[in-house]
């Protein structure tokens, strides 16, 4: 699964050769554990893939210019919507917390009054 995310995100990047995968396969890594840390999980879920995906890519467009909220080059202006990398999970926590799997689910109790 991880080697195809890469390919799937230099896809979207449309990035032919192999000079950035180390850079790619690094930023993963990141948001892989971060992912693992929020939703308190041993793996990723398959329903989740498009997230990191679409993280990394953001995070990949970032590069160089990390802790900036907003760039402007030679007429070129670029805001950034988080500040942090936590921030980048915030767009997608509404899935994280309400499409957990079945298997890291906390069993509760029901009592009608």
């Amino acid at each position: 699964m991880y080697p195809d995310l890469i390919q799937k995100i230099k896809k979207r990047l449309n990035i032919t050769n192999d000079l950035v995968d180390g850079a790619l396969e690094d930023i993963y890594e990141s948001v892989e554990k971060e992912y693992l840390l929020i939703t308190k999980s041993n793996k990723v879920d398959e329903s989740h893939d498009w997230i990191l995906k679409e993280i990394c890519i953001v995070r990949f467009n970032r590069l160089g210019d990390e802790g900036v909220s907003s760039s402007n080059i030679e007429g070129l202006s670029k805001n950034f919507v988080s500040k942090n990398g936590t921030d980048d999970f915030k767009p997608y926590m509404s899935y994280l917390v309400n499409n957990e799997p079945e298997n890291n689910r906390a069993k509760g109790k029901v009592r009608f009054l």
